[in-house]
């Protein structure tokens, strides 16, 4: 043999040796990474039958048929609601709705899907499968590493049965209920009913098949809202989204739940969107669209999307990990020191691990023209209540936080949230096989065609900002929540008050003391003001819950005043001018968690004037020193002199005791409330009158069962209607609330005219006619010595910040309450119902339509319901 010969043969004894080593050497296959593949990539395949379609790995010189799955897509129009119609792109359903693909076919819409680690070997040139007709050759490489795997997509003539075996299961399928269990290689999920989104229980399937111990409490998806800068605040949770079920779609590789989700903003808005979740043998992902709560330009409105995963007891000792925290950080309901440190910016991935539960990882996606932040957050605290929870409190919860969604647009933008289970505790390098799904996506190779089966992210945005950025949705994370704030405000009312601004300031944390601190001024061109400063949750008096300091002055150029009594019909709205100078002290005591006690002392002077008149219209008279009507004031006039039209000092102190059984301050649904008030004015303190007002408030709330809920109708009404939903659906919260209030004052009777009067001026006597007492009449409308009024609501929640009523107020004033004559007056009735909007954390802003025999018409302030 010749030389040449000879380095021939060694060649090709190396190249032998070569081919099987080289396949030897190459790593693993990526076990968890799907490859999707549509019809418009793998033309040669256009027009087959899925059921003639088969997928085929070239092993050790034979085919062997793998699993694989056709899932069959097509664009439908859509009604999001009555008015608009939209084109979505959705598949053809196993259950749900009557979807089938009008195009039996495989065309350019449907998916081919296998697992990436189906692929093997590169077949010899130009073989094909027995009864193979065509094949696609798919060439999958791995940008990490460069190997490369090939799988065979083939048309078959006469097919073989295919494979029966199933790494995704669906148990319990219900369409209405949604698929409620998903088996996978690697885990299994459980979903409440009616719900496709908010999982409740995922559990790690170990390397023996068993299932990890259950830890999860719920996955969340909710977004947090920020109005003027923290002005006021409000978080919109999984009660304020719909989900509905569209579909399921269930093969051997993946399942595919569709659902719409309908997200109901505060104003009532809908965002409405159509999403899917993807259950893969060892992760989930879902892909949704989300969109801001509400658009109004990112200094008044900022919407933040949410998505987590929370933990129940049963997770505590686990630990969490991320790539900024390798060591982990112990789970125990406990926040530490080292635990504010761990809310971080842009990251790839984080988890939770425990050796009973195996590992949780989690990773968010955006796609590269969105630019926005995705905060990774975690918390760590179980003196949180989390009604959902089979057990009292958080414990631990960790995921993601997107920032300012308002920046993306008023479309809908795409976001991706992927969960993945696997057994044993974590070692560092166990991300490596669950990111690059989403970091390093596989690349396919078709007939030189190239695509990516899973699109990827673009290039990881790069934190500019000056501080490290934080999450605001740790809830005890103090250093990130908004402290104080500066809010403008205006009083518009051009032919009587004026036209003028104001602002307003207030600091929770002043000083970094935890002291609260406030200003307010508001003043117009025709005399209106008002100046306040009060600081409050003071603390150096030990044993007082919240002592208070204020001042303040103001200036309602016309106040409407009506006469004496209840009994006239000739009274008619004058003006007078009062200006006022106060400053207070006040402190509360608590005992026993439901009795209370308050204390006020303070200065005050009023002094009075002439009103006001329009800038237009025939005038309102003022009240000078006699009050009637127009006609009557130009001669004789009628009514009896204004006693205490002098002003004076009325410096004094106010003591409250009260009993406090309610299940909430603001519009609380069961419980009783019961008070005694005492507002004492004497001259011992500079005043110059001596009386004090005594005022006994009862008050009772009935939530009953019969009402809540409403059988029949409220198990029963259609989700999907929101008009049906204001009256009737669960969490309704109906409830029966009543309220009793008397007023008596006491002081030395004085000579007036040859009257023998109280010596109280008219403006400090008790009165009837406002939102707070008898609604239906003018402000004020009814003065006396004494005061009875009672009142009854019906309540019920028409949405989360919007609360209903129907109500109805009677009451009267008069000279002497202990007098029998004096009940024998007519009593004065109003009705009308309430709408109560709620602007969190302490904003209540109320609409009320009243009628009475006097008035009808609209009233609207900013208070609270008794």
């Amino acid at each position: 043999m010749n030389r040449f010969s000879l380095n021939r043969a060694v060649l090709c004894f190396l190249a032998v040796l070569l081919v099987p080593l080289s396949q030897a050497l190459a790593g693993p296959p990526r076990r968890i990474d799907p490859v999707i593949v549509t019809g418009k990539q793998a033309d040669a395949l256009l027009g087959a039958g899925p059921r003639n379609l088969r997928a085929y790995a070239y092993r050790s010189g034979n085919f062997t048929p793998v699993l694989y799955q056709v899932d069959e897509r097509m664009e439908v129009t859509v009604y999001p609601s009555a008015v608009s119609m939209e084109r979505i792109l959705t598949y053809a359903f196993d259950s749900g709705v009557n979807t089938e693909d009008p195009d039996p076919s495989f065309d350019e819409n449907d998916e081919f899907v296998f697992m990436a680690s189906s692929a093997a070997e590169k077949a010899p040139d130009g073989s094909l499968p027995g009864g193979a007709s065509l094949c696609e050759e798919m060439e999958i490489s791995d940008p990490l590493n460069g190997e490369t795997r090939y799988l065979y997509a083939c048309i078959m003539e006469r097919p073989a049965p295919a494979l029966q075996e199933s790494r995704v299961k669906v148990n319990d399928l219900d369409y209405e209920k949604g698929a409620n269990i998903i088996d996978a290689d690697g885990y299994r999920v459980e979903y409440p009913a009616v719900n496709p989104v908010n999982f409740t229980s995922f559990r790690v399937r170990g390397e023996d098949g068993e299932l990890k111990r259950q830890v999860v409490d719920r996955f969340k998806l909710g977004i947090k809202v920020q109005v003027l800068r923290g002005v006021a605040g409000y978080p919109l949770t999984d009660s304020d989204y719909e989900h509905f079920v569209r579909g399921v779609r269930a093969g051997p590789v993946r399942v595919i739940k569709e659902y719409k989700s309908v997200l109901e903003t505060w104003s009532h808005s809908q965002k409405r969107s159509y999403n899917h979740v993807y259950f893969y043998p060892y992760h989930i992902e879902y892909d949704m669209d989300v969109t801001a709560a509400a658009n109004w330009g990112d200094y008044i409105h900022r919407s933040h999307l949410i998505m987590a995963i929370d933990l129940n007891d049963q997770g505590r000792n686990m630990k969490f990990y991320s790539e900024k925290n390798l060591r982990g950080q112990k789970v125990d309901g406990h926040t530490s020191t080292t635990e504010l440190k761990m809310d971080y910016g842009p990251t790839e991935w984080s988890c939770v691990s425990g050796e009973q539960a195996g590992t949780i990882m989690v990773h968010m996606g955006l796609y590269r023209w969105t630019e926005l932040y995705n905060d990774l957050y975690y918390s760590d605290n179980d003196n949180r209540g989390d009604p959902p929870e089979k057990v009292p409190g958080m414990i631990g919860k960790f995921g993601y936080y997107v920032r300012d969604l308002q920046k993306a647009g008023f479309d809908n933008f795409p976001v991706r949230f992927a969960i993945y289970g696997r057994p044993g505790n974590y070692e560092k390098g166990a991300e490596e096989e669950f990111v690059p799904l989403y970091q390093s996506p596989l690349k396919v190779k078709i007939n030189s065609h190239r695509l990516r089966a899973v699109v990827p992210d673009g290039p990881e945005l790069e934190d500019d900002r000056a501080d490290r950025p934080r999450s605001i949705y740790a809830e005890d994370k103090k250093s990130f929540e908004t402290t104080q704030f500066l809010a403008p405000s205006f009083i518009i009312d051009p032919n009587l008050l004026g036209i003028g601004p104001g602002v307003g300031y207030s600091n929770i944390d002043f000083l970094g003391t935890g002291t609260y601190f406030g200003a307010m001024a508001m003043w117009t061109d025709r005399g209106y003001a008002t100046y306040d400063v009060t600081i409050s949750e003071l603390r150096f008096i030990e044993g007082v819950e919240s002592f208070e300091i204020s001042a303040g002055y103001g200036s309602f150029p016309a106040e409407p005043y009506y006469g004496m009594g209840n009994d006239s019909d000739k009274d008619d709205k004058v003006l007078y001018w009062w200006t006022e100078t106060e400053a207070e002290v006040e402190f509360s005591k608590y005992f026993a968690h439901i009795y209370g006690a308050d204390f006020k002392i303070g200065y005050r002077a009023i002094e009075l004037d002439s009103g006001i008149q329009p800038r237009s219209g025939d005038g309102t008279p003022s009240i000078e020193e006699h009050f009637g009507e127009d006609d009557e004031l130009e001669g004789r006039r009628w009514g009896p002199p204004v006693y205490g039209m002098d002003g004076g000092n009325h410096s004094g102190f106010e003591v409250s005791l009260y009993r406090d059984m309610r299940s909430a301050e603001k519009l609380p649904k069961f419980g009783n409330y019961q008070e005694i008030r005492a507002d004492v004015v004497t001259s011992a303190l500079g005043a110059d009158y001596d009386y004090a007002k005594v005022t006994i408030d009862l008050r009772g709330y009935y939530h009953p069962d019969w009402l809540n809920p409403i059988p029949y109708l409220d198990e029963n009404v259609n989700r999907r209607y929101s008009m049906a939903k204001k009256f009737f659906g669960m969490g309704k919260n109906r409830t029966i609330a009543g309220r009793f209030r008397l007023v008596r004052t006491f002081a030395d009777e004085t000579d007036w005219y040859g009257r023998d009067v109280l010596d109280v001026p008219f403006y400090e006597l008790p009165y009837l006619g406002s939102s707070s007492t008898l609604k239906g009449y003018q402000s004020k409308r009814f003065r006396d010595n004494d005061a009875v009024m009672a009142s009854l609501e019906y309540r019920w929640r028409w949405w989360r910040f919007h609360d209903v009523a129907v109500f109805y107020d009677t009451g009267m004033v008069m000279d002497d309450m202990l007098e029998q004559e004096s009940w024998e007056q007519t009593w004065h009735h109003g009705y009308g119902f309430s709408f109560r909007i709620h602007v969190p954390p302490h904003i209540i802003i109320t609409f009320e339509w009243a009628w009475s025999p006097e008035e009808a018409g609209l009233m609207h302030q900013m208070n609270m319901a008794f």
